[in-house]
């Protein structure tokens, strides 16, 4: 049996019904997403399995890898909420030890970090009021993780947002951002075209920036991580849409993203 029909068989013999996914449900809205590049990574939770709302989250499933997204251990499961976005379900992080962890075993996970173009993006909310928070990504040293997504919360009431190569911070803002309150936020890093830009709800944000190359860090075999990216604090808050693009997105092609994620999520 193929790893498609594996999962596939999987999925439908589940307790919980899909609520979407390849062919039904959400899919339509993030078709013209899914068109704008090569995806390497990408997970809506309302296309997820539905579940009961406060239930711990076994498995998320990626879209574009046959490949699974479970916690290192079941107190670090993420929850499942019903409705926390227009009606819609996310991810419920703690911000203490909660995170989401890929398969390290299949290779084709790791090819994105190796390469300096691409495109991350999320629909997020946090609720911690200080402090470090990964979002995505890591710096453990046993992971050996060179791209990292980092929220710092300052007493001034602002965000920084920080993206993380090896040992160099390549993006650094401060921007007005409320806990409780949903955003799309995307990241494009294009390090032969000294592009690396921030996009905040669809508008280019990027603050002070450094074009470092992710590339030569000597990652080997890494997971993807979501909600747990190091420095000792863990992401805080709900996650409802992730991907990861092996393209570097033009500032056109993320104002179309805002604009279909806001059709569904009605965020702003």
């Amino acid at each position: 049996m193929s790893t498609s029909s594996k999962r596939f068989h999987r999925i439908i013999h589940s307790s919980n019904r899909r609520r979407g996914g390849a062919g039904g449900g959400y899919a339509g809205p993030y078709s013209s997403i899914k068109s704008l590049g090569d995806w390497q990574m990408f997970f809506a939770m309302e296309t997820q399995p539905e579940l009961t709302d406060g239930t711990a989250v076994v498995t998320i499933d990626d879209e574009f890898e046959s490949i699974g997204y479970t916690a290192p251990s079941v107190s670090e499961r993420a929850t499942y909420g019903t409705s926390l976005q227009n009606s819609l379900p996310g991810l419920q992080f703690d911000g203490t030890d909660d995170g989401a962890y890929s398969n390290t075993s299949d290779d084709t996970t790791t090819d994105i970090i190796r390469s300096d173009v691409w495109t991350w993006f999320t629909v997020f909310k946090f609720d911690s009021t200080s402090g470090w928070q990964g979002l995505y990504g890591s710096t453990s040293a046993d992971i050996l993780y060179p791209f990292l997504i980092i929220l710092n919360r300052t007493s001034a009431g602002k965000v920084n947002i920080y993206s993380y190569a090896g040992n160099a911070y390549t993006g650094e803002q401060s921007t007005t951002m409320s806990t409780s309150t949903t955003y799309f936020l995307a990241y494009v890093h294009d390090y032969g075209n000294s592009r690396e830009e921030w996009y905040l709800n669809g508008v280019d944000d990027s603050g002070s920036m450094s074009n470092v190359s992710f590339s030569g860090s000597g990652a080997t075999n890494p997971p993807y991580i979501i909600g747990d990216g190091g420095f000792g604090v863990s992401f805080g808050g709900d996650v409802f849409v992730m991907g990861l693009c092996k393209d570097a997105l033009s500032s056109g092609n993320i104002a179309t993203m805002h604009t279909t994620l806001n059709d569904v999520w009605s965020y702003v």
